[in-house]
């Protein structure tokens, strides 16, 4: 069974014009099965699905791509190239740090570091999805509920069968497929390829404020009047520049 969700519906009876909304995130849930060999493939979850929730793109939409790098020093290189005297000298001002010090008052010098950045790994892609929700009936109200409830559900381990009682091992968190749905004018839905290709990710936080509009403040039946709902997203692989394909020119990429 795979739970369902639209927000909003396009029926009319959560908004009037959700028919009209251009662009639509798809978020597919599927258990996690672990592939040591998957080397970064963006499309291909092996899991059974379990949820699919369709919701208005939201109000902030951040992604983050990082890389690690480290700081090298090439002094004790560099000096072997003047010298043998000019080597020891770079070794003493490594293993007496006020050696370089009392160089650098009486010279009115400075040592240059001959330092730069080496690369040591991509860091993992993450992403950032806020939504600000005010809902306009009692019936959109538990829409949002819904939606919540599931990435918050979802976004959990399982307990194993059998271990209930002490809850000694989980089976781990849905891995999602994420992408960006839109239409023209009421045309067909299709996948919007002006936002970047997404791999494969994992819910990292499911953040809920129910304050929102900094006041304390409730429908009729005690619902909250507004809600924020923050949903962060870590790729499950390390990517690397063949995940992008190749630049074709005119503002495009080819995949």
């Amino acid at each position: 069974m795979v739970d369902k969700l639209v927000y909003p519906d396009s029926f009319g009876r959560s908004h009037p014009y959700a028919f009209s909304i251009s662009h639509w995130l798809h978020f597919e849930g599927f258990d996690h099965d672990l592939n040591l060999f998957h080397s970064g493939e963006p499309d291909t979850p092996s899991g059974n699905k379990r949820v699919d929730i369709k919701v208005l793109s939201p109000q902030q939409l951040q992604e983050n791509n990082n890389q690690s790098y480290q700081n090298l020093s090439f002094d004790v290189a560099a000096a072997l190239a003047g010298g043998v005297g000019s080597a020891l000298g770079e070794l003493l001002r490594k293993i007496v740090p006020a050696q370089a010090q009392v160089e650098a008052l009486l010279l009115g010098t400075v040592k240059n570091p001959r330092e730069q950045q080496h690369f040591e790994s991509p860091k993992f892609r993450a992403y950032n999805f806020a939504w600000e929700l005010a809902p306009t009936s009692q019936y959109e109200v538990g829409l949002i509920k819904d939606m919540a409830n599931l990435f918050r559900r979802w976004s959990y381990p399982e307990i194993v069968t059998g271990t209930d009682t002490y809850a000694t091992t989980y089976k781990p968190p849905l891995v999602w497929k994420v992408r960006h749905i839109g239409s023209e004018g009421g045309g067909t839905p299709k996948e919007l390829s002006s936002y970047g290709k997404m791999g494969l990710s994992v819910i990292t936080d499911v953040n809920l404020n129910y304050q929102s509009s900094g006041v304390h403040a409730q429908m009729r039946g005690g619902n909250p009047a507004f809600m924020n709902l923050t949903i962060n997203m870590t790729e499950l692989k390390l990517q690397h520049r063949n995940f992008f394909g190749d630049y074709t020119g005119a503002g495009g990429y080819s995949t």
